[in-house]
């Protein structure tokens, strides 16, 4: 077996229990605000081409850019079934291929003209791997779009990371914003576009799409708690109230090609 091949399992679990509620419990997904960017983005082309969502899920930023920019065909590739059965009664054109990234990039030697991947690389076993394989999927002039989530500096980050990793132990990784972008200039892209907002998330919400069941509020609210302090509470914009922690992150929104 190829060694870039990853275990995935637990990962394609986890939205395989999700599928239905993912959009509901992940606001983010239909948040216009953060939908609108990709679009502003990717509109500078009259079409999106040959487009691969990567991790695409179901199907929503691809539904959302195909009614504002044509395409030439668009694949999604996902770990779970269940979620590209949703992303196939959207858009039944799409050709949906149930398998890892690291899988699909490695057993074909198609090229695409527009690359879209958003909230991903905090699942990947190996960040520089994947990077790599999707800059060779990238045609010589292509776009890559990429969302997701960040924090402002390292303190935020272990704060962040720690916070994730209590949901679930398929989250591999945080990112603090100079970290990310340096993840892809370290790796044979040039950022175009790029972008941060505001986003405010809160535990309880976190904890409905946790995977560790046996994981009990009071006692995660308790210990989330006692982890703050002046400085993350300051920089996270920490709130505390009706038994929930409110906090805000940065959606960082990227636009790059190939170096």
């Amino acid at each position: 077996m190829n060694s870039y091949l990853p275990q995935t399992a637990s990962v394609s679990e986890d939205f395989q229990k999700r599928a239905c509620s993912y959009e509901a419990q992940s606001r983010w997904i239909t948040s216009d605000s953060i939908n609108i960017i990709p679009y502003h983005y990717l509109s500078r082309r009259p079409t999106m081409g040959e487009t691969l969502d990567a991790g695409g899920g179901t199907g929503y930023l691809s539904s959302f850019l195909l009614k504002k920019i044509p395409a030439s065909s668009l694949t999604i590739v996902d770990a779970s079934e269940n979620m590209l059965a949703i992303a196939k009664s959207r858009i039944p054109g799409a050709n949906l291929i149930n398998t890892s990234i690291e899988s699909f990039c490695l057993e074909n030697d198609l090229k695409f003209d527009t690359i879209l991947a958003r909230q991903i690389f905090h699942y990947v076993n190996d960040i520089e791997v994947v990077l790599n394989l999707l800059r060779e999927k990238l045609s010589s002039n292509g776009l890559f779009y990429v969302g997701q989530f960040v924090v402002c500096d390292n303190d935020s980050d272990k704060w962040h990371k720690n916070l994730i990793q209590k949901i679930s132990k398929n989250r591999k990784r945080s990112f603090t914003f100079d970290g990310f972008q340096k993840a892809f200039k370290s790796n044979g892209f040039r950022i175009i576009e790029c972008c941060t907002e505001d986003y405010e998330e809160n535990i309880k919400d976190f904890y409905t799409r946790r995977t560790n069941e046996e994981l009990e509020y009071n006692n995660f609210y308790k210990s989330v708690k006692n982890s703050l302090n002046e400085n993350i509470t300051e920089k996270m914009h920490i709130k505390v109230m009706d038994n929930n922690i409110f906090f805000t992150v940065q959606f960082c929104h990227l636009l790059l090609e190939r170096r």
